[in-house]
């Protein structure tokens, strides 16, 4: 056998790693693995916040005409009106889309994967050209551990993400030429990698920490002094300074300055003390989800992530995860530099979202590991490649890699029909993340609506029984409580639970009856359900918050009449007469009263 395996020609006797030696088989692998994991989602629509980007986006169903509008606009408004952010690129390439081949939502998916799959590429090559070709095995090992991570479906599966993918994209294809021009100092390379950086920068901000990236990789494995890399870097930090400058003059609301509330509660802390204990607990959250990401939510917020204090235990485990990456960084710094780099990607990467600098909604979220999940699988694909290089612990180690990657895709496939739709993102996360928001905001307009559409009587009362729950969960972890409070209200009276209607109600006009709508919707339920008594009291109030108004008194006269005392009920009618808002017809009930009871 040994010998007719000599005989055979060259081209035969190529090993697995000859056959990778080659960067182009690692780019069709990518796209071969990555189609293999997420080719499910061409079967997949729109879903949550896609019409950011592409649902009936206007600008970007125009087409190539609708770009001068799409580099003119701001990206969104928030939920207080204010316009937000510039990110033109992502919209473009959609509109783009729709002028090649109109509205196909599978292309647009099969687009993701592709982009996907060259992203996972480029990370190889990036840190190929930044630590060097002795590292090819561990790079690659890095790269296709990054690809089958299942934090990354979040991303690959929605459309809107496609801006996390390709900002990524842009900024690593911008650190390679950045790593040539402080080799060679060519001008033409210079001007390319900032270009390049700045449509990463108007695809979505959020890269800056990869020139920190840069730097800590050339002064690990190029040993570039500092003060080169730093007079290097100049004309590349001017010309990315001198377009953020651009795009603040023309788009000030270029970084988001308000949130709502349940986005993010931390934004409406004072000081950076009062931030710091949730940022910790931000931490440990994201070195969890790196490490066994499940269950995966399209988004946490207020209150599934809760506002933390220092006496909270998982605080605590935060700061000790953060004592314990610091020390890694700087004590094996010499000895094993692929940890502690990997460790600097980590840090550095997910700085941004940890809400000290500033507030990001949701407070964590899987999409923005896309970055620090790189230094994450450096330090595993180093690990395991340890146990490979023990003969006594290769196959441990070989083992280990195929159950990763299998307990991987099974994760990836098991979540892709979740993104199949925005209602099938909702009814799926809301019991992943049953405390947060959105889902439950959500959740219960989706279930409402889907009940009135039911012809089955027993499915029209469970999917109202779902919305109803979800309004349920909104009013125990909202600080503005009324408007859920009047759907509870109005929910609970139409399944039948008077009591919840009349608990509610009560609730409703205690929380929010300084608006007369709300004042409105209580007294008509108390009205409905002949709580004549909590009704007067009710509507008393109610007068007295809005004075000189018609709707109060009138409800008043109503449950004076429901006690029988109809004398007071003509009077207040007839008070109600004279207000700015009075009824005509209200005089007709008048002189009908008082004809029926001979009351003068």
């Amino acid at each position: 056998m040994g010998s007719v395996l000599r005989k055979r020609p060259i081209g035969i006797q190529m090993t697995w790693s000859q056959l990778l030696a080659s960067d182009r088989w690692i780019f069709v692998l990518s796209v071969v693995f990555s189609l293999l994991l997420y080719g499910g989602t061409l079967n997949n629509g729109y879903s949550i916040d896609d019409y950011l980007v592409a649902e009936n986006l206007e600008m970007v169903n125009q087409g190539v005409s609708g770009i001068p509008e799409i580099l003119t606009t701001y990206y969104g408004e928030t939920d207080l009106g204010n316009p937000f952010e510039y990110r033109p690129i992502t919209r473009i390439t959609f509109a783009l889309e729709r002028s090649l081949w109109g509205e196909i939502l599978w292309v647009s998916h099969f687009i993701n994967i592709l982009m996907y799959a060259l992203l996972v590429f480029v990370v190889f090559q990036f840190f190929l050209s930044l630590m060097g070709s002795q590292y090819k095995t561990l790079l690659l090992l890095t790269s296709f551990l990054f690809l089958f991570h299942p934090i990354h479906s979040e991303v690959v599966c929605s459309l809107k993400n496609r801006d996390e993918i390709l900002s990524l994209l842009l900024a690593f294809c911008s650190g390679m030429l950045l790593i040539k021009f402080v080799k060679k100092k060519s001008a033409l390379l210079m001007i390319g990698s900032s270009l390049l950086f700045i449509l990463s920068l108007a695809t979505k901000p959020g890269q800056l920490p990869l020139v920190g990236v840069i730097v800590l990789g050339l002064l690990l494995f190029q040993k570039r002094p500092l003060k080169d890399l730093i007079w290097a870097g100049l004309p590349f930090f001017i010309l990315t300074a001198s377009y953020l400058a651009t795009v603040i003059h023309f788009f000030p609301q270029w970084w988001r300055l308000d949130y709502a509330y349940e986005e993010n509660s931390l934004d409406f802390l004072s000081g950076f003390s009062e931030r710091l204990p949730t940022a910790f607990v931000a931490l440990t959250h994201n070195i969890r989800m790196l490490i066994w990401p499940h269950p995966l939510s399209f988004f946490y917020g207020h209150d599934h992530i809760s506002v933390a204090q220092w006496s909270d235990g998982i605080v605590w485990i935060g700061v000790g995860a953060l004592v314990v990456l610091t020390l890694g960084f700087f004590g094996l710094i010499k000895k094993h530099p692929i940890v502690s780099f990997g460790i600097g990607i980590f840090i550095m990467s997910v700085s941004p979202f940890l809400n000290v600098i500033g507030a990001v909604a949701g407070i964590v979220a899987e999409r923005w590991l896309l970055a620090a999940s790189i230094g994450f699988c450096l330090i595993l694909a180093y690990l395991l490649l340890g146990l490979l290089q023990s003969s006594k612990l290769r196959l441990a180690g070989v083992s280990l890699i195929l159950l990763l990657l299998v307990l991987s895709s099974v994760r990836i496939i098991s979540r892709i029909p979740d993104w199949k739709s925005s209602r099938t993102l909702v009814y799926k996360d809301v019991e992943t993340v049953p405390r947060s928001f959105v889902p439950n905001f959500l959740a219960a307009r989706f279930y409402l609506e889907d009940s009135e559409l039911a012809d089955d009587p027993d499915e029209k009362e469970r999917l109202l029984r779902l919305s109803f729950r979800s309004n349920e969960m909104l009013v125990d972890i909202c600080i503005k409580k009324a408007r859920f409070l009047r759907r509870c209200t109005e929910q609970s009276l139409q399944l039948g639970e008077n009591g919840k209607a009349v608990g509610y109600a009560m609730r409703l006009f205690e929380e929010g009856g300084n608006k007369l709508d709300h004042s409105v919707a209580a007294m008509q339920t108390l009205l409905t359900l002949s709580e004549a008594q909590n009704g007067l009291n009710v509507s008393k109030q109610a007068s007295y918050i809005h004075p000189g108004r018609f709707q109060p008194l009138v409800y008043q006269g109503n449950f004076y009449l429901m006690l029988g005392d109809t004398a007071k009920a003509i009077d207040v009618y007839q008070i109600a007469m004279n207000t700015q808002d009075a009824q005509p017809r209200i005089q007709d009930y008048i002189d009908q009263l008082k004809k029926a009871y001979s009351v003068e």
